[in-house]
Formats: structure tokens, sequence, C-alpha cells
């Protein structure tokens, strides 16, 4: 075993050397010998450095060598680690393989853990859900939207990232649904969120409702402090000034001393100007509690003078009390 593990990290370090030869038929025969490797990490470091140097007459050699590690994957490639490295190396080099990604999409790994086994290739999916949405091909969001089901994390928020790929109400109205029938995993909330933002713009009509920022709004109302505080950043980072009314109004109505922090720090990364005024006035004229947490909140631009200065400002307009000082001690 122990001499097995050291032939493999012989190969695989005259293989980092390849990253740096240059682009010759030794290079490509070196890549090619890694590619017929028996193991899936020498084969995933081969098609990361042939994707690095822009191989594409490598792929089919991916391909071949994709197939090796479906068979008998859990033995010949534990945690799809090469597997996902073939599929990033053909994304890389753009490639048009949407049979051997909607494959991988469907594709499952059960290796033996502690207690039972489990499904390694929730990272593969992924990765093959994102290869597919970048070949354009006509039915892709049939199989993504299937995946956006996955009982695995990582393949669902995979799933959610893919759908960036695309225009049009279809994949907001599937990012919506996901979000609605009980996704509790606020890794896959933040990526749905994130991607609910890239995919609508803010209206540019004052007298209409943004209507991104208004589902996202509704699950600062979830009794799980933690989907509160992915909803509350996302809206935060869009830097919208709808987002910075949704927040407003959920700051003036709790009274729970962490959603209020989360709301405080979510208005200052807006990082605009009617955000600054009200975090700022904050300080000044709220209460002990909401000058606290605002003060905190702005705490992240200490180093820009002027708005720090403000914030000082503010600190020394509060009446009968000597501002809030003992929190930021120079």
């Amino acid at each position: 075993m122990a001499k097995r593990k050291n032939d493999i990290e012989t190969v695989l370090s005259q293989l980092d050397q390849l990253a740096d030869a240059p682009p010759d038929d030794e290079t490509w025969f070196g890549l090619r010998r890694g590619l017929l490797s028996k193991h899936g990490v020498v084969i995933g470091k081969a098609a990361k450095i042939a994707a690095q140097l822009e191989w594409k007459d490598g792929i089919p050699d991916m391909l071949k060598a994709y197939e090796r590690l479906s068979n008998n994957g859990a033995n010949v490639d534990p945690g799809c680690i090469g597997k996902a490295n073939i599929i990033k190396a053909l994304r890389r080099l753009k490639a048009y393989e949407p049979t051997t990604y909607i494959r991988g999409i469907r594709y499952k790994q059960f290796e033996a853990v502690w207690g039972g086994k489990e499904d390694r290739a929730a990272q593969l999916r992924a990765e093959c859900a994102l290869a597919l949405a970048e070949t354009g091909y006509s039915d892709a969001l049939l199989y993504i939207a299937d995946l956006l089901a996955d009982p695995e994390t990582e393949a669902r928020a995979g799933a959610a990232q893919a759908l960036s790929c695309f225009s049009g109400t279809t994949p907001i109205a599937l990012l919506r649904l996901r979000a609605l029938s009980g996704e509790q995993n606020v890794r896959v909330l933040e990526e749905i969120f994130s991607v609910l933002f890239a995919l609508s713009g803010p209206t540019t009509n004052p007298e209409e409702k943004d209507e991104t920022v208004r589902f996202v709004a509704q699950f600062l109302e979830s009794s799980d402090v933690d989907v509160v505080s992915v909803a509350a950043i996302t809206l935060g980072s869009s830097r919208r000034l709808s987002a910075f009314n949704a927040l407003r109004e959920f700051a003036e109505n709790i009274l729970d001393e962490e959603r209020l922090r989360i709301s405080f720090e979510a208005i200052a990364i807006l990082r605009l100007p009617e955000a600054f005024d009200y975090v700022v006035d904050t300080i000044s004229r709220g209460s002990e509690l909401e000058a606290r947490l605002a003060e905190q909140a702005m705490s992240i631009y200490r180093d820009d003078e002027r708005l720090w200065e403000r914030v000082e400002t503010a600190r020394a307009d509060r009446k009968g009390e000597d501002g809030l000082s003992f929190l930021f001690d120079d």
C-alpha cells in the first residue's frame, strides 16, 4: 500500500512538471499516459493540466477516461475526484458533450462510511449541470430542474448556479419554486437568492415593485435566523434602493437583538447614501441597543475617513450620554 501511494505521488509530481512544459508532442504524450492511469486522482490531475494548456486534441482521451472511472467508481475514483476534474477540464475547453453531462447529472456513487454508505457524487453532478448549461443544449433545463430536487446539498446548489446561464422567466420560476418548496439549507438558499438577483435587473419604474426584492424579503420573516441572515445579506449585496426599503421596514418592526444586528449589517453593506444616512441617524437618535448595533455594523468602514467621521459625529450627538465610544476605543 505504501509503495503504491509513493508511485502515485511520483506520477502526480511528473504531471505537475508538464504544466510548465512547452506544448509539444512530448507533453501531450505525458498527459495521455496520465489519462490512461487506473487511478482517478492521477487522471484528474492530467485533465486539469490538459485544460490549462488548452489541449483540445485530448478531449477524446478525457471522455474515454471518464467512462472508465464511471465503472466501479468507488474503487477506482473515490470521491469522484477524477471524474469531476475531467468535467471541469471539458468545460474549460468548451467541449460540446451534452450526453456525457446528462449522464453525469444522473450519476451516483455510494461509498462506505462509518455506519453505512453515502453518495459522493454530488459535486460531480453539480459540475455536470454547469457544463450542460454552458453548452446551450436545447433540453438542458429539463435535466437541471431535476437536479434542484436532489437529496444532496452540493447538487442542489450547483443546479441553482447552473440556472444563472439561462434567461427569461423559466429559470426564475424554477428557483422560486425550489425556495418555496421547503428548502431549508442556507447554502442552497444563498445560491438561489443570488442567482435570482443576477437574472433580474432592478425595476426602472419607481412606481413598480421590485419583484425579486419582494420575493427574497419574505424570508426575513423565517423562524430560522440563519435563513434570515442569508436573505438579509443577499438583499444588502444587491445595492438596490428597494432592498434598502425592505431592510429598513424589517429593522423597524423587530425587537429581537440578533435579527436587528443582521438588519443593520445588511443595510450597511448596501453602500447607498440613503442606507448610510439611516444607520448614522440611528446611532444619533436610536435606542441604546439600536445605536450600539448600528455602530457595530458601520465598523467595517473604519478606514474610510469620511464615513467614520460621520459615525463619530453621530456618537457625540447622543444627548445625555457620552456616546458609544467604549465599543471601539482607539
